[in-house]
C-alpha cells in the first residue's frame, strides 16, 4: 500500500455568532461529488503535494484576515511517520521570524473602525487565494482598546514616507496621536498629524523582510472618522456610525 500525504490548506474562519433553532428538520444529505474542488489547488482527492504557500503570501493574508475580525487555520501535511519535510520547516521558521517582530499587532487585538485603506482589493469567489497586489498606500488595521492602533503596510516606500489617511484630523474627531513606532525598530518615529492624514518617516532599514506594522499610540483612537474615497470602497466598514460622509 502506497502512503500518501494531504495537501496544504489555508481556511478563513469568520467570527460569527451562532444560535440554535428548535424543531427544524435536518437538511437532506448532499452529494458533494457534484461540487469538485478548485482546479490547481485541490482536486477532491488525497494526494502528495510538494507546492506550499509562500511565507510572504501567508503574512499578507494573515493580517488582512485579522483586520476583518477573521481567523486563519493553517493545515500542514505530514509524512506517514508524522514528520514535517524541509520545506514545511522552512515555512514555519520564516513565519516565526515574522511573528516575532509583528505578533504584537496580531495577538490580543480587535478590529478597528475600518479594516484598511488603499487601492488594492482582493478578488471574490470561493477559495480565491490569489495574491493581492499591495502598494505602499495600502494599510490594514488592528487595535487594542482606545490607546493603540496598528497599521500594517505591505510595501516599503522608496522615499521611506507613509501617509495614513484614515486617522486624518477632523473637527469632529477627539482622537489624539502621541507616538508612532515601527514594530521591530528601536525608538519612536518622526511624524506629522494633519487634516490630510498621519505622515510618518520610516527608518533606513526595514526590521524584517516582508510586511511591517506601525504602532500608533494615543487617546480615543477609535473616534477617528475615515473619509469615504475610491480607495476605501470594497473594504470592510466595521463601525458604520463612525464613517464621515
Amino acid at each position: 500500500m502506497t502512503a500518501v500525504r494531504t495537501c496544504l490548506v489555508l481556511l478563513i474562519l469568520p467570527v460569527v455568532a451562532t444560535s440554535t433553532t428548535p424543531n427544524v428538520a435536518a437538511p437532506p444529505p448532499r452529494d458533494w461529488s457534484a461540487y469538485p474542488m478548485e482546479p490547481g489547488r485541490f482536486d477532491g482527492t488525497w494526494q502528495s503535494l510538494d507546492a506550499y504557500e509562500c511565507p510572504e503570501w501567508f503574512r499578507d493574508a494573515k493580517f488582512d484576515i485579522v483586520s476583518k475580525n477573521g481567523n486563519l487555520l493553517l493545515n500542514l501535511p505530514l509524512h506517514p511517520e508524522g514528520t514535517l519535510d524541509e520545506k514545511e520547516i522552512a515555512f514555519l521558521a520564516a513565519m516565526g521570524r515574522w511573528m516575532a517582530v509583528n505578533g504584537e499587532g496580531i495577538y490580543g487585538t480587535r478590529p478597528w473602525v475600518v479594516s484598511g485603506e488603499g487601492p488594492a482589493k482582493g478578488g471574490g469567489g470561493h477559495f480565491n487565494e490569489a495574491a493581492t497586489r499591495f502598494t505602499a498606500r495600502d494599510f490594514r488595521f488592528t487595535s487594542k482598546g482606545e490607546t493603540q492602533l496598528f497599521a500594517f503596510f505591505m510595501k516599503w516606500p522608496a522615499d521611506r514616507r507613509l501617509n495614513v489617511r484614515a486617522v486624518a484630523k477632523n473637527a469632529q474627531v477627539g482622537g489624539v496621536i502621541e507616538q508612532v513606532e515601527l514594530l521591530g525598530h528601536d525608538g519612536p518615529l518622526s511624524f506629522t498629524h494633519t487634516d490630510t492624514g498621519l505622515a510618518v518617516q520610516l527608518p533606513d532599514t526595514p526590521p524584517c523582510e516582508h510586511a511591517w506594522a506601525l504602532r500608533i499610540s494615543g487617546q480615543r483612537l477609535c473616534s477617528f472618522l475615515p473619509q469615504k474615497t475610491t480607495d476605501t470602497i470594497g473594504l470592510l466598514d466595521l463601525k458604520p456610525k463612525h464613517y464621515a460622509e
